[in-house]
């Protein structure tokens, strides 16, 4: 049974239209090569400046690092999951292991992005205890800890899917609600709590100091104004942040726990719960692109790398198009 791929029964029907095929398999595609580029361009621009390799951007590395992996090692087999439904030619084993891969780097994600949070908040709230331009020993065991935390929530997973009845869908999450809830509240709910509560305090804090600077230094209502614009422009790119992290994660949660509920008989469940694990495969895709360039330094860095690899490119293509002029006969 392990070795073998499932099939559909001949009298079950057909689980997805045409039109939601194509649909996932361009979602899918198009999600892959934009996370595989975004992140190995982040990766460049990360080790081509020096002054861009601080505490948070460190974290932000290891958040694309799991992102880059789901990308290369989950989102193929959606792919195959999309194109072969209602069949699914991998063995339960296999089964087990993308299931507990996307448990894992999703967790890792996540945390990350968390620890993001909690690496500004410090910054903000201690300026002169917390120096954000160090990459200190704490912040690597920090990253070691969040992997080492991804990993074994994976393998957990591995260990809590059910193996599928003949007349249920062969590829999707299946496993009981004494292991499903703490998956969910650990890996989903609490490093979105963390975010949000971290990024409400960052921006109580960034107002307050705006307030305290105006009193200190005497500025006048103009440069007020300015200063509380600044801060504004701020706490748009956090809220940007976590908002699009809630989009994407939170159906995810909220439609395994009330499928759950209905012992996984929703109507239209199939539909349901790819579009859900689509939404954070999209996360995956949008992280490099909102942090990379919503953040000034790292977007000026970013932008110089992208001028050196367009010029490059022009310059290989201008020796080719020489390398290929024919020259006139005499």
């Amino acid at each position: 049974m392990a070795n073998s791929s499932f099939s559909v029964p001949p009298n079950s029907p057909k689980v997805k239209s045409d039109v939601f095929t194509a649909a996932g398999v361009l979602v899918v595609t198009l999600t892959i090569t934009v996370t595989v580029l975004g992140d190995c361009l982040i990766f460049a621009t990360f080790f081509s400046s020096v002054g861009i390799r601080t505490r948070a951007n460190l974290f932000f590395l290891s958040l694309i690092t799991a992102d880059i992996l789901q990308a290369v090692l989950v989102m193929p087999f959606e792919m195959v999951r999309i194109i072969h439904d209602p069949e699914w030619p991998l063995s339960v084993a296999a089964t087990k292991l993308w299931n507990s891969l996307f448990v894992c780097f999703g967790t890792a994600s996540a945390y990350n992005l968390a620890a993001i949070g909690l690496e500004r908040y410090l910054v903000i709230s201690r300026p002169f205890e917390h120096s954000s331009g160090v990459i200190s020993k704490k912040s690597l065991v920090a990253i070691a800890f969040i992997w080492l935390y991804a990993i074994l929530s994976g393998i957990f997973s591995l260990s809590a899917w059910k193996t599928p009845q003949q007349d249920e869908d062969k590829s999707g999450f299946s496993i009981s609600l004494s292991y499903a809830i703490p998956l969910l509240i650990l890996d989903n709910l609490l490093p979105l709590g963390v975010c949000m509560v971290t990024y409400v305090l960052i921006f109580r804090i960034s107002l307050d100091h705006s307030y305290r600077l105006c009193l200190l230094c005497g500025w006048s209502l103009d440069g007020h104004r300015i200063r509380i614009a600044k801060e504004k422009k701020s706490i748009r790119t956090l809220s940007l942040l976590v908002g699009t992290f809630t989009v994407c994660s939170l159906p995810f949660f909220i439609f395994h726990v009330v499928d759950m509920a209905f012992n996984e008989k929703l109507p239209n469940r199939l539909y349901a719960s790819q579009v859900v694990k689509w939404l954070c495969y999209v996360n995956s895709a949008c992280n490099w692109a909102l942090y990379g360039f919503l953040n000034q330094d790292f977007r000026d860095v970013l932008f110089a790398v992208c001028s050196k690899c367009q010029l490059r490119i022009l310059s290989v293509y201008g020796r080719l198009m020489n390398s290929n002029r024919v020259e006139p006969l005499s």
